[in-house]
This record gives structure tokens, sequence and C-alpha cells, in this order.
């Protein structure tokens, strides 16, 4: 079985993370959502598990609560953002803003596993972004969070189109551009869907894309002099 592109038995390592998972995950799994791999709550159950150490489901949502406040707190906006939105915004560009998942499960003591609720996952993310959203000046209910499926399902992915069609009326996908710092993630699926073109954000070493719609730049605030040269 595959995990984010490694082969799990292969990897000891994942491979025990896969088992824990699939066991303190049987809640949400029975409840027909899909496995939450990169789940924190998830691998702090299997680091106690491996220590020999009980895992504790409340111990765990007190530290991943100071978790996410760490990781809000740490939060800072790329080079480029703002300047981005109110470049869009003053010509008119629609858009829209969309994140994955942090696949926030909560313990379910009668269960003695992880349950998870999509709108209680979405409200951590957006309150851990609250800050950046603030700076950038978009509202929360602006965000596509990808609660219960995300990033890189072609599902998201026209979720994300749909919404911009809705808010901003059809869309001539060919002219339309998506951005992101992953391209499997964040440019491909919607490519495949008929967005026009792709921007890059190679902001560490990720391989390489030979696709001539996308363009690779190393910030946005690179890329924008290229768009807006006003800006």
């Amino acid at each position: 079985e595959w995990v984010m592109g490694w082969r799990a038995r292969d990897e000891p390592e994942l491979a025990g993370l896969l088992s824990c998972a699939e066991h303190y995950q049987a809640p949400l799994l029975a409840s027909g959502f899909e496995l939450k791999y990169w789940s924190r709550e998830t691998m702090l159950a299997w680091a106690m598990q491996r220590a020999g150490v009980e895992v504790d489901g409340p111990l765990i949502e007190r530290v991943m609560g100071r978790y996410w406040a760490e990781v809000s707190r740490a939060t800072r906006l790329a080079p480029g953002a703002r300047e981005t939105l109110d470049a869009l915004r003053g010509h008119g560009v629609p858009f829209v803003l969309a994140t994955n998942s942090d696949g926030v499960l909560r313990w379910d003591a009668a269960l003695q596993g992880f349950a998870y609720d999509p709108a209680h996952a979405r409200g951590v993310k957006i309150e851990r972004l609250r800050g950046a959203l603030g700076a950038l000046g978009v509202e929360e209910d602006a965000v596509l969070v990808g609660d219960p499926v995300g990033k890189p399902t072609a599902v998201f992915a026209q979720r994300v189109m749909d919404s911009l069609a809705e808010a901003a009326g059809p869309r001539d996908w060919a002219t339309a551009v998506a951005i992101g710092d992953s391209f499997p993630g964040d440019i491909e699926p919607f490519l495949a869907l008929g967005v026009g073109r792709g921007v890059w954000l190679r902001t560490r070493a990720q391989g390489r894309c030979e696709d001539s719609r996308v363009q690779t730049v190393p910030n946005l605030a690179a890329w924008l002099p290229h768009v807006f040269p006003e800006a």
C-alpha cells in the first residue's frame, strides 16, 4: 500500500504508522471517512505506542491543543501574498483561497479511538489561520478547507472551481491560473480539469515540472511584477 508516494511495506516506519492509523482511526473508517494518514493525533499515539506508554486520548488532545496554538503563532505570510491579493482586487480579478485539511481528529473514549468531524476539523484549521487571514484581508468564510475530502483529489479541485464560478459567474477556465507551492497538490488537479495555467511557488527542492503551462517562481513577490508591472 502506498502512502504519500512511499510504499509502506518497504518502509518499516511507515508500515508501523499505517498499522497504528488503521487501529486508532477505526471509528472514522466505520463512519465512511478515509484514513487520515498524516493526522498529528495518530502520530502522537504511534509515538506513545512505540515508547511503551499507554495511549492516553485526553492527554493527546491537550498536547495537540498546545501544538496547534504554537503552529498558529509561527505562521507567517508568504512573500508577496498580501500584495498579490491587493493587485487582484484592484484589477477586479476574482479568486478563491483553498487549503488542505490538517486531518484533525478527536478522541472517542467509548470507542477507544479517534473520531472525525469535518466541521470541527475545518474550524481548527480556520482558527489557526485567523491571524494570517486578517493580514490578507480575507474573511474566513471565503476560504475552502479540504474537509472531508481535500488535495490532491479532483473532487476538491472541482469544489474550488465551482465555488469561484458561484461567486463570480461562469468562467473560461482556459484563462484561469492555479497557484501553489505543491505541483501535485495545488496545480496538477486543476490543469486536469481545464484550468489554463499554473504558477508553482517552488520554495524548496521539489523536483522539476516540464509542463509548458506551468511557470516556476521562488515566491509570489517574484511573480507579481510579470502580471501587474505597477504592483
